[in-house]
């Protein structure tokens, strides 16, 4: 019996015993003294001089590399680039050390472990949705205590302290039932909404769960927020007032923010980042870009060729596996390093356009990055249920998936304009598949699915 099936089992009491039990180690783990007097130290660098970051930055930067060199991998690397870790390192020599893919950490991982290190460590996997999941090895401090320093650092630019009421939609399988799952995690203030569970004949324990905690904040991916609010809209039900929502993990379109603010009239802001804590960022309350941490780790973009630049990070805090110009798959416009209006000295990352993976090509070569694709389609189709846009291996043929238990009239308008945009000769066949199957086990959605080939 796999996991998932374990829990759609279990009984409901026993699961919140379990949700709590969760929740009293991470109490202890993330909100601990360190945790705290780390978010001082961090919240007094929002108006540091980027001199006094370079600075900084460099600094662990060399202490990163020179514990790299002790690795077999990067001491393979640095002696075929004549890296001399022993020398004074700038931001600039990142340069010369090549890409680092995941393929690279899967075939390399025993490899890139520091030897000797006594520091205590987690092994950690990333999500998996642009394919395969990978493991890396972190400290157990940067995956408690200063993980959640940054996070809740982000978190109090807009009124949020650590240990406020918060409920949090998705991420973790909860199981399925047909009466929902809802969960109080009391050691941390949280209530737990199942997203998995959730659909037209439970909307109103979700609402109900909700309104009668009032929290402060709302967590959450775009896609699992705004499929709450899209079926609180069909079945006439207004939804709490929640002060403030935050969501991550996918690009968060313009008409999901608009949706979602409307519902819950509130100040709807993301967050960037990623498992492997290579960079991090926020929105401030001017939402003109992503705030990048500048203790995570050093940002770089790297032209594609084609659309946008991929978003290429070094860990600054990862000591006992480095992780040097790791390429995240990531799409982004730009980094600027203006002032902003909030008075943050930090540099912004702009224009995150979606995954390299995730470029599909219309029959012209036109390369189509998804947010632009839904952005279109949104504004040419209103109130569509969830959907994937599938490009099968030979690039002319497409599967349009729409999550809904009914077909709908506007499918085939919809199908006509895709193939008009993807051009000549290009095929698109209609799918349906239940509308509850949209979402992950990571409570995740992608608009656009590229197969390969090799597949």
């Amino acid at each position: 019996m796999n996991i998932n099936k374990f829990l759609d089992l279990m009984p409901s009491p026993l699961m919140s015993v379990l949700v709590n039990a969760a929740g009293a180690n991470y109490r202890y783990n993330r909100y601990s003294r360190a945790m705290k007097e780390q978010m001082r130290d961090w919240l007094r660098l929002e108006d540091a001089s980027q001199d006094n970051i370079y600075a900084q930055q460099t600094d662990k930067l060399q202490r990163i590399i020179s514990l790299a060199y002790q690795t077999p991998y990067y001491k393979r690397v640095m002696d075929r680039e004549n890296i001399d870790p022993g020398k004074k390192i700038s931001i600039s020599d990142l340069r010369r050390f090549p890409l680092l893919s995941r393929k690279d950490i899967e075939q390399n991982f025993d490899d890139m472990i520091v030897p000797g290190s006594t520091k205590k460590y987690l092994d950690r996997s990333s999500s998996g949705t642009t394919g395969r999941p990978v493991t890396y090895r972190q400290p157990k401090e940067l995956v408690y205590h200063q993980v959640y320093a940054m996070l809740y650092q982000f978190y109090s630019w807009h009124g949020y302290a650590p240990l406020e009421k918060r409920a949090t939609l998705g991420g973790r399988y909860l199981g399925r039932r047909q009466r929902g799952t809802c969960y109080m995690n009391h050691f941390e203030k949280q209530l737990l909404l199942g997203i998995h569970s959730l659909g037209p004949n439970n909307i109103n324990k979700y609402v109900d769960s909700l309104s009668l905690f009032a929290p402060k904040l709302l967590q959450g991916h775009p896609s699992a927020i705004n499929y709450l609010v899209d079926l609180a809209n069909r079945r006439n039900i207004s939804l709490p007032k929640v002060p403030m929502v935050s969501v991550t993990g996918e690009n968060l379109s313009d008409d999901q923010r608009d949706n979602i603010q409307d519902a819950f009239n509130a100040n709807v802001f993301a967050t960037y980042g990623m498992g492997e804590a290579c960079i991090a960022g926020s929105e401030c309350a001017e939402q003109n870009g992503y705030h990048l941490h500048p203790i995570i780790g050093i940002t770089e973009l790297i032209d594609t060729g084609h659309i946008g630049n991929e978003v290429v990070a070094t860990s600054l805090l990862n000591d006992v596996m480095p992780i040097i110009r790791y390429r995240t798959g990531d799409l982004a416009t730009r980094i600027t390093y203006e002032a902003c209006g909030c008075g943050r000295t930090w540099p912004r990352l702009q224009g995150v356009l979606g995954r390299v993976d995730d470029i599909i090509t219309a029959s012209n070569g036109e390369p189509i990055v998804p947010v632009s694709l839904r952005t279109d389609i949104s504004n040419r189709f209103k109130r569509l249920p969830p959907y994937t846009l599938i490009q099968r291996a030979d690039r002319r043929n497409y599967t349009l998936r729409f999550f809904a238990d009914d077909r709908l009239a506007v499918c085939d308008f919809l199908r006509d304009y895709l193939e008009k945009r993807l051009g000549p000769d290009c095929q698109v066949e209609i799918e349906f598949k239940p509308a509850s199957e949209f979402l992950t086990n990571k409570a995740k959605h992608k608009i656009v699915i590229k197969e390969h080939g090799d597949k």
